[in-house]
């Protein structure tokens, strides 16, 4: 990305505090870096969070990329307010200065200038806020498009990943219904109790097979659709058909 990077000043690159300026000690790593929109993160507002952190994508979110327009700066003594929009939305940052000069990288920015965006985000009551840890002037325009064509890019992948990781826990969660069907049906077969009248209980056979209730009710209302066993006395008593 072609950026202007004369004018960025680096900040020590751990995570802040958005009240009062007050530092935590969790450094910040470039790959948990993901590239979103503010849109995104304000959709992931109203959904659960992992640990306090927003997920997006089904994905932990602790450092995330914008670029846009900054529209509006308020300077404080001990932290400098603004806000950015990216054509999906606006959302308020704040930074804080990286010396006793009280320089930020946000110092002699403007009122339309274009930045890109790294920092945390933090929710209060629902509204997100940026944490900025580094932020950097934007003079090539085509950074802005390529910014979006890599959000499209990787939320793509992040998505194919987890359609992917759902497929095999179905084909897993399968694979063992089917193996715990075999166990039913031989405990029916040859468990020393299976000559009663009534035949097994539900209970007998779960304590046997050592399953939860409600994974021995898959297992044996999968097997009495499929014919294999059927109910005698009442619905809790079984047999092997045939």
């Amino acid at each position: 990305m072609d950026v202007d990077v004369s004018k960025a000043r680096s900040i020590l690159p751990e995570e802040r505090a958005l009240e009062g300026g007050t530092r935590r000690q969790s450094p910040f790593r470039e790959p948990n870096r993901m590239k979103v929109t503010i849109k995104m993160i304000r959709d992931a507002c109203g959904e659960s969070r992992d640990q306090g952190r927003l997920v997006i994508n089904g994905s932990q979110v602790f450092t995330v990329e914008l670029c846009g327009m900054v529209t509006r700066i308020e300077q404080h003594e001990r932290w400098t307010d603004y806000e950015i929009y990216d054509g999906t939305g606006s959302i308020r940052s704040r930074i804080w200065p990286r010396d006793e000069d009280g320089y930020t990288d946000m110092s002699g920015s403007r009122v339309g200038g274009y930045y890109a965006v790294n920092g945390t985000c933090t929710v209060i009551d629902g509204d997100a806020m940026i944490n900025t840890l580094i932020a950097r002037e934007v003079t090539n325009y085509n950074s802005v498009t390529e910014h979006m064509l890599s959000v499209i890019h990787e939320h793509l992948e992040l998505g194919h990943r987890l359609s992917s990781n759902r497929i095999v826990d179905r084909m897993g969660t399968k694979a063992q219904l089917d193996i715990d069907k075999e166990g039913v049906l031989m405990l029916l077969s040859s468990d020393e109790e299976r000559e009663k009248e009534d035949g097994l209980t539900e209970d007998y056979i779960r304590a046997k097979m050592g399953l939860d209730r409600d994974n021995m009710r898959k297992v044996l209302d999968g097997l009495i659709n499929e014919g294999l066993v059927y109910n005698t006395v009442d619905e809790y008593h079984y047999k092997m058909a045939g």
